[in-house]
Parts: C-alpha cells; sequence; structure tokens
C-alpha cells in the first residue's frame, strides 16, 4: 500500500530527514516542495511540515546552498550545509521548531 507523501516538485536531492515533535523538516537541493494536499510551495533546500504531511506555518530561510544534514537539537534543528544567510557564508545554523 502506497502512502501519500510530501514530494519534490523540481530536480531534487533530497539528503536528511528529522523529526521534531511537532514537524517534519526535509533538506537537500531543491526549488520546491509539494504537501500532502498537493500544494505546491517555492522552498530553497529546507522544507518544514506539520506530522500530518502538511505545510507547517513558518518557512525558515537559510540562503542558497545545499542541506548536507539536520539533528534534532533542543526544540529546534541543527542545519548543516554550505549557504549564505545575510551578508555571511555559514555551514550550520539553527531553526527552531516555531519558525
Amino acid at each position: 500500500m502506497s502512502v501519500p507523501w510530501p514530494q519534490a516538485t523540481s530536480s531534487t536531492r533530497v539528503r536528511a530527514v528529522e523529526t521534531t515533535a511537532t514537524h517534519m523538516f526535509v533538506g537537500g537541493m531543491f526549488t520546491s516542495f509539494r504537501d500532502i494536499n498537493g500544494v505546491s510551495k517555492n522552498v530553497t533546500n529546507l522544507a518544514v511540515f506539520n506530522l500530518d504531511g502538511t505545510w507547517a506555518n513558518f518557512t525558515p530561510t537559510i540562503g542558497n546552498g545545499e542541506v548536507w544534514d539536520l539533528e534534532v537539537y533542543g526544540s529546534g534543528v541543527l542545519v548543516a550545509g554550505n549557504f549564505s544567510v545575510s551578508t555571511a557564508n555559514k555551514n550550520l545554523v539553527a531553526v527552531s521548531d516555531s519558525g
């Protein structure tokens, strides 16, 4: 039996998936994703869903560059990759579970 779940809608490389108590984070190299209801959203390399597969009510912005790994840390997720945030290049950023 196939279970519907969020799907990438662009050329995609998914490298990591982590869940917190309330959200699922998907990281990799992509520009858009579709939730369980088929609702597409432009997201760059990090997508966040509610545990039921619908879009979370926030979209973290980490800049350009591929997400290599995700790790639950406290009430959020650490995002490892090679991306720009504001004017600085970062390899690790923390994202709160509430945005």
